[in-house]
């Protein structure tokens, strides 16, 4: 009988099978990219959106008088797109009579002054004592947005002045918290200013214990009477402290003055009391980008997965014996145009290995079919309706019956050679049950309520099918049928998912931090993500078959398609030349078991079959060997910078409610 025949134009075959097979694969893996798009966009968008609570500007002016301190702020605080009540506020020293404005002209107004007593006091933030605790707000009314807030008040000058504060040493200087230290907020720009101050000398100012030589970001100046102090970027829960020296005796104005050199910022508009949608405009784009990164490493992956077949024709390809060969890539339709239809299995590889070949992945097929082929072997027996009963026949030890005899050895025992053990695949496992042994060697295992002493249940199955399985990935990993490089392999897949989530994090980072990058960063960083993605989702395609692994699949696929295409005249065939328990290994290897099993049943209805009811019973095992495979599920129970030295005037802290 010929091996081969010509492919024909009249018979159609289904081609998807193998990497060809794979249009069910690559499903697959186009849906896990797509999700994750849909995720990261999503996660973009939000990030987008997402604008935390951030005081912009931060203006304080004191103005020095000759017993005390007038002290007016005006904090642009941005609730960012959440919404918030208002601001709190709390001012050490603080006497209520000495508040003499609290207003906002952009949110509601509402201000509560709250007692020592008050539990809204702590849960706000307030200390429990010794300040001065204010809220502004309505606790119906909610914000979004940049807002503007105003106190005026005024402290004893003692307060501010004296010996050692602000850790200037023995000398005596004006000291003020100009930001205070519990803050909650982040301040872009802080500007303070101190007037009626030409009797001051040598102005400092420190962000928390830091001065400007120590890599703090503020800047101070004295320009005639007054003192003005820039802080960019202030940390949240810092003070900015200025300090400066008396010039000689204390010499202040006798009343307030207004003149400052630094104006307040504009007050905000009611455009930018709404939700920002920031960059999202720049978010198609962004995905674009991921897109265009995705689709430019699938048609690297794709090419970078062309299997290698040697040169020649279509019967030299198919038979490479060695690697050392002249060869060249090759797309799998071109391949696909090569096979030629087999009527016979190939030679030098068992069913389970060109299950895997074809596959490129250890199926459960495989597995079954090496079961299979151990009864042709004449190492076991499977009978039963639905193949659920295994025995031992061999005289050999199961260790010694092959290259994975410690399966059998699992399944029936190490002495399964002398006992001929049985396994009923349908046997329920031992039943598990919470307590103690009563007494040592009462149960072969704590835990264990039916012990079978026959050991005829199938948990000895279950692990071997788990070596089974492992064996398999081993053998799949090191084989020569494949070109193994762990990286281009896409075998090291660690390399690509931490590609993607760097630089997914990235992007995220640069679109909520303008800093980090921006809408432009973000374009970049998601493009690198894109060319990540294939080699995560996609990475099986870049196991390359070597000249003799393609060569077999051609051979594979060849045989494939005959039991694709067989009828009951193969069958019959087969069951007289005393192979068809063989094809049938190859047809559940191969994945076409379900229509070669139609194809014995038909042969068996004939009179002058030679089909036995053993034939069909060995065909439908594999279902049964699938549900033994599993173990029962089951349950459990169980259980910003430090503050200033030496203690000035002002501070506190605020934040939103």
């Amino acid at each position: 009988m010929n091996r081969f025949f010509p492919s024909s134009g009249v018979v159609s075959y289904n081609t998807v099978v193998g990497k060809l097979h794979d249009k069910g694969r690559r499903r697959t893996s186009w849906i896990i990219t797509g999700v994750t798009v849909v995720v990261l966009g999503a996660i973009l968008i939000g990030f987008t959106l997402t604008k935390d609570d951030k005081t912009e500007s931060w203006y304080t002016t004191a103005s020095i008088s000759k017993d005390d301190v007038l002290i007016n702020e005006i904090i642009d605080n941005d609730f960012g797109n959440g919404r918030n009540r208002g601001i709190w506020r709390d001012i050490p020293d603080l006497s209520l009579d000495d508040i003499i404005d609290v207003s906002t002209p952009t949110a509601d107004g509402t201000v509560t002054y709250l007692d020592e007593r008050s539990e809204s006091r702590l849960k706000l933030g307030c200390l429990s004592e010794g300040t001065a605790c204010i809220r502004i707000g309505d606790p119906d009314i909610l914000w979004r947005g940049l807002h503007r807030y105003e106190l005026t008040y005024k402290l004893p000058l003692d307060d501010f002045t004296g010996t050692g504060k602000c850790d200037r040493g023995m000398v005596e200087v004006f000291c003020w918290n100009a930001a205070p230290e519990r803050w909650a907020y982040e301040i872009t720009t802080v500007r303070a200013q101190i007037n009626n101050a030409d009797w001051l000398e040598n102005p400092q100012c420190l962000v928390g214990n830091k001065a400007p030589e120590d890599g703090a970001n503020c800047a101070v100046e004295q320009v005639g009477d007054t003192i003005a102090v820039i802080s960019l970027d202030h940390p949240p829960e810092t003070p900015l402290i200025v300090s400066a020296e008396f010039k000689g005796s204390r010499l202040t104005a006798n009343t307030f003055s207004d003149k400052f050199i630094l104006e307040p910022p504009p007050v905000p508009t009611s455009d930018q009391g709404k939700f920002d949608w920031g960059d999202i405009s720049w978010v198609p784009v962004i995905l674009a980008f991921l897109f265009l990164g995705i689709l430019l490493s699938t048609f690297l992956v794709r090419r970078k997965g062309r299997d290698v077949v040697k040169v020649g024709g279509a019967v030299e390809a198919a038979f490479a014996e060695s690697n050392k060969v002249d060869s060249k890539p090759m797309s799998l339709r071109e391949m696909s145009e090569m096979v030629t239809l087999s009527v016979v299995p190939p030679e030098g590889i068992e069913p389970y290995e060109a299950s895997i070949l074809l596959y490129e992945q250890v199926t459960p097929s495989a597995l079954q079919s090496w079961f299979l082929q151990q009864s042709i072997n004449g190492h076991i027996s499977i009978e039963g309706k639905s193949g659920e009963k295994l025995e031992y026949l061999s005289d050999i030890e199961p260790e010694l019956t092959g290259p994975y005899g410690k399966v059998l050895r699992d399944v029936f025992g190490r002495n399964a050679h002398e006992t001929k053990q049985q396994v009923n695949l349908k046997k329920d496992l031992p039943t598990p049950i919470i307590g103690k042994r009563k007494r040592k060697g009462w149960l072969p295992s704590r835990g264990v309520d039916v012990v079978y002493e026959d050991k005829s249940d199938r948990s000895g199955f279950i692990e071997g099918w788990k070596r089974l399985q492992i064996s398999f990935q081993e053998w799949f990993d090191n084989s020569d049928y494949w070109l193994h490089n762990s990286i281009a392999a896409g075998k090291k897949r660690w390399v690509a998912v931490t590609v993607a989530v760097i630089f997914g994090i990235l992007a995220c980072a640069a679109l909520s931090e303008p800093d980090s990058g921006g809408p432009i960063g973000a374009c970049f960083y998601v493009f690198i993500t894109g060319l990540s993605l294939p080699f995560i989702t996609h990475r099986w395609e870049l196991l390359v078959r070597s000249p003799k692994g393609s060569g077999l699949w051609l051979q594979i696929e060849g045989f494939r398609r005959f039991l694709q295409t067989s009828e009951q005249r193969h069958v019959e065939e087969a069951s007289k030349r005393g192979v068809l328990r063989q094809y049938t290994a190859w047809a559940v290897a191969l994945g076409e078991i379900g229509h070669w099993k139609k194809a014995i049943l038909n042969a068996s209805s004939a009179s002058d079959s030679g089909v036995s009811t053993s034939d069909i019973y060995f065909a439908g095992s594999v279902a049964t060997m699938s549900s033994a495979s599993h173990a029962p599920s089951s349950s459990s129970g169980g259980g910003g910078g430090g503050g200033g030295g030496g203690g000035g005037g002002g501070g506190g802290g605020g934040g939103g409610w």
